[in-house]
């Protein structure tokens, strides 16, 4: 009986012995697709109670920049998280498609981090930010400015090329009246009726010519704002045809990360598989082990008692 009470005490001794496997944090999240407006629920469990006093923090990485930072949901020794959050609507952020969620969980000093994970968000549809609005209608308006300045210089230059085209002919008929100036003056006496006519003419069109030139200089005025305005357009447009690059350069750093983050995850996968693997064998095992030793320990007892008797 009393190799019977050792036998069962070193059996409780090893169950004591072998350690204590305490429950990891955990999460879930849902859903897992939707547009900006989608309402992302993740629920956090498993954190380690450490006192009233101790106040746990939640940041939530979108691709690559801080969506927010929220504080833990309990008063008590157990702490827990169950938060709320959006996409932002902001430039690629929003782009259809996958977008990485990265997500940790740290005490108030900063110094022990309790869990993090990374989980994937997919856009399904679209709603334009908006800075593309504002964008957008900025650049309609100018494209419509643009046109009616565009309609209003091509109208002005085909009144001024009529304009040029009277003004060139007028100067030629000048040009020949007054060639004649010279044999209408040895006529002067014969011809003064003539010439009085003539003058008035010339008068006439010396008027008509003032007035042309007049609107030719307004028309070259309107002609020089018209030149600068299409100038300042063509600034502008540069001015946006660089921030597109620049943006398409931007999109293109960000899809060669994710592909890394990708590749990443898919080794965190392969190693976590390995560690449960080797984990599992390491109990069966220990469970062999335990299992054993009751057998030695039984026969070890059985063959005692056995002693015992034939003595």
């Amino acid at each position: 009986m009393k190799a019977m009470s050792i036998g069962i005490f070193v059996v409780l001794s090893l169950f004591f012995v072998l350690p204590i496997v305490k429950a990891q944090p955990y999460f879930a999240v849902y859903p897992t697709e939707g547009n900006v407006n989608t309402d992302i629920f993740l629920q956090i469990r498993g954190l380690p109670g450490t006192g009233f006093y101790e106040y746990y923090y939640l940041y939530i990485f979108w691709d690559d920049i801080l969506l927010g930072t929220f504080p833990d949901n309990s008063g008590t020794y157990e702490h827990y998280f169950d938060t709320y959050f959006s996409p932002p609507n902001i430039g690629n952020y929003s782009a259809l498609g996958n977008h990485t969620v990265y997500f940790e969980v740290w005490n108030a000093n900063r110094n022990a981090m309790f869990i993090n994970a990374t989980f994937v968000f997919t856009i399904t549809e679209y709603f334009p930010c908006l800075e593309y609005l504002t964008l957008n209608a900025t650049y309609h308006q100018l494209l419509a400015g643009y046109n009616s300045l565009n309609a209003s210089y091509e109208n002005l230059m085909a009144q001024y090329n009529t304009l040029s085209a009277n003004y060139d002919a007028l100067l030629n008929q000048y040009s020949n009246l007054l060639g004649s100036y010279d044999s209408l003056v040895s006529d002067y006496d014969e011809m003064n009726t003539t010439y009085q006519e003539l003058n008035t003419n010339y008068q006439s069109l010396h008027s008509t010519y003032s007035s042309l030139n007049t609107k030719y200089q307004n028309l070259s005025s309107i002609f020089n704002q018209l030149q600068n305005s299409y100038n300042g357009l063509t600034e502008s447009y540069t001015a946006l045809q660089s921030i597109h690059n620049t943006l398409t350069l931007n999109y293109a750093q960000l899809q060669g990360n994710y592909t890394q983050l990708v590749s990443s995850y898919s080794d965190l996968q392969t190693d976590h598989r390995n560690l449960s693997t080797d984990l599992t064998n390491y109990r069966n095992l220990t469970y062999a082990f335990i299992i054993t030793t009751v057998v030695f320990l039984a026969i070890t007892v059985y063959f005692a008692r056995g002693k015992s008797k034939t003595q």
